[in-house]
């Protein structure tokens, strides 16, 4: 549990962003002049080139060492799950703790399966790619499963969410914005950083996943494969995209 929930944190990169509110100062004193705040992010897929759907860079190959990660972690992962299930299926005592645990575990294989589900999107745009001189229709279909594969990654992360917050609930007043007629004040301080306090529901479990723009980038892929079906007149595609 601990090495897999060590690299739930370690899998993203950090970066300044302008997401939240600057950060003032900390425990030493103020800064003379606010920082940005640090988030986690991933680097962006790339957007095929809607004339003939090249690719600038291959994602898999820049993120190779953290997908290798990824597929090692996952498979401890589900040895984890397995020894998790074995326990409470014959505990008697502190069940409650196990499924804390395995709420936990269930978050960090939500964020490999996302990482492994990126390194599918990606394949699948190569092979757009390779297609587009050769076979148009089996292109654009290739990019219709790279954009599939978006709508499968935001059903697991929601259902993850919803899985982890009703055990969490079990021992805890609910976190909402508005009950008994009093509004929640969504406003931290800004000295400090903490994670629990970014959203006011448990969505900051997956806030990093929810700023990753991963909606804005299957819109741009959209466009970009209606430009091409239409240059091989080919049916378009109306969709939307939900992500956060």
């Amino acid at each position: 549990m601990s090495t897999q929930a060590e690299f739930w944190n370690k899998s993203w990169d950090w970066e300044h962003t302008k997401n939240r509110a600057p950060i003032f100062g900390y425990s030493a004193g103020i800064y003379d002049t606010p920082k940005l705040a640090k988030d986690q992010v991933l680097p962006f897929l790339q957007v095929p080139a809607g004339a003939n759907l090249s690719l600038n860079e291959d994602w898999n190959e820049t993120n190779k060492t953290r997908l290798q990660a990824a597929e090692k972690f996952l498979t401890e992962n589900n040895e984890l799950m397995n020894l998790l299930q074995e326990n409470l299926a014959v505990v008697d005592y502190q069940q409650y703790n196990l499924l804390v645990l395995r709420s936990v575990a269930k978050l960090c294989r939500q964020s490999l399966n996302m990482l492994l589900g990126l390194q599918r999107i990606n394949t699948l745009l190569n092979l757009s790619s390779t297609a587009a001189s050769l076979n148009a229709g089996l292109a654009v279909s290739l990019l219709d499963q790279a954009l599939e594969e978006v709508k499968i990654m935001r059903s697991q992360r929601n259902e993850t969410l919803q899985e982890v917050t009703a055990v969490w609930y079990q021992d805890w007043y609910p976190r909402v914005h508005e009950a008994n007629g009093r509004k929640y004040l969504d406003q931290v301080d800004d000295v400090k950083d903490h994670r629990p306090t970014r959203t006011v529901d448990m969505s900051y479990l997956i806030y990093r996943q929810l700023k990753f723009r991963l909606g804005k980038w299957a819109e741009d892929v959209l466009n970009a494969r209606n430009q091409f079906a239409k240059t091989h007149s080919l049916p378009l595609k109306n969709e939307t995209f939900n992500w956060e």
